[in-house]
């Protein structure tokens, strides 16, 4: 179905070529551009999809860059964000106290152990001296003790990992995925990209977006062009960037424009044989940027004249 806004700007494109081709046929000179304003509307939408929680503005509001245009639904997005920040925080803090309470009693159970073996160690070397028969057992004793003191360095060692955090690859992981957590929760709120009027809200809060669905229409403070007419006898005096002076019903006086685009297609062919006086109802389509595009709306009929 056909938007109001295009149905608008069609009947000002019919209006301007009526209007043009009237003038040729009336001896008007032809010189003059006849046409309308038309805005380069930017459509605000969001990467994500979701329901939309509340629209901050109004049609008819001036925003800035970056005010806050509207929101999506974010209950999951912040789960998300606050579960990735909990595990970078694990990692990044080693073991609980009570974990660490379990290895300390590990740690002393190999202590006392290790004192044990060192007493019976002495006594068995002792005994060795005057025994022959004891140096078996001395040697069962050495290897205890050997063994009693390895448990306890192991579970010392145990103790300072505990303390460490995670390995840098690890911590690497877990960052990036908390800093992906928290961008997926700012692309909920979508915000202005440049100074703009709100000429449109499309979706009502409460109801369902589509990822990239445009959700509000804004008019950026720039993008005001004018789509003018020419006819065929001037096109050709015409050229990018040649200033022309602009008129309109209400316009202040000295209102100027720029020509940008020049169309190589005629808007308008007549359905005979291009003679030299069906020629003048030929149009070319002349885009042009106004000095003063805050003087203009959408859909007003201007009158352009090439400056002497």
């Amino acid at each position: 179905m056909t938007s109001p806004m295009t149905r608008m700007m069609t009947r000002h494109k019919t209006t301007a070529l009526a209007a043009l081709l009237l003038a040729a046929c009336s001896g008007e000179d032809v010189g003059t551009l006849h046409g309308y304003a038309e805005g380069d509307y930017v459509y605000a939408a969001a990467i994500t999809g979701g329901r939309v929680d509340m629209i901050h503005v109004r049609e008819g509001d001036h925003v800035e860059a970056g005010d806050l245009l509207f929101a999506l639904n974010a209950t999951e997005a912040r789960a998300r964000a606050a579960e990735a920040e909990a595990r970078l925080a694990n990692l990044e803090k080693g073991l609980r106290p009570e974990d660490l309470a379990i290895i300390d009693a590990r740690i002393a159970r190999a202590d006392a152990a290790r004192a044990l073996a060192a007493v019976e160690l002495e006594r068995q070397r002792t005994l060795a001296r005057s025994d022959a028969g004891a140096r078996a057992r001395l040697q069962q004793a050495e290897a205890a003790f050997a063994e009693a003191d390895a448990a306890l360095v192991e579970a010392k060692a145990q103790r300072h990992v505990a303390t460490l955090p995670a390995r840098d690859d690890e911590l690497a992981a877990a960052r990036a995925q908390t800093d992906a957590a928290h961008h997926a929760l700012a692309e909920r709120e979508v915000k202005a990209s440049a100074s703009a009027t709100v000429e449109d809200i499309i979706v009502q809060p409460g109801e369902v977006a589509n990822a990239g669905q445009p959700v509000l229409a804004l008019l950026p403070d720039d993008a005001i062009k004018l789509r003018l007419f020419a006819a065929e006898p001037i096109i050709a005096q015409l050229r990018p960037g040649m200033v022309l002076a602009v008129s309109c019903d209400g316009c202040a006086e000295g209102l100027t424009a720029t020509i940008t685009f020049i169309s190589s297609r005629a808007e308008y062919t007549p359905p005979v044989i291009y003679s030299d006086e069906e020629r003048a109802k030929l149009v070319f389509l002349v885009e042009a940027r106004p000095s003063d595009p805050s003087a203009l709306r959408p859909g007003l009929p201007v009158t352009a004249e090439r400056l002497p």
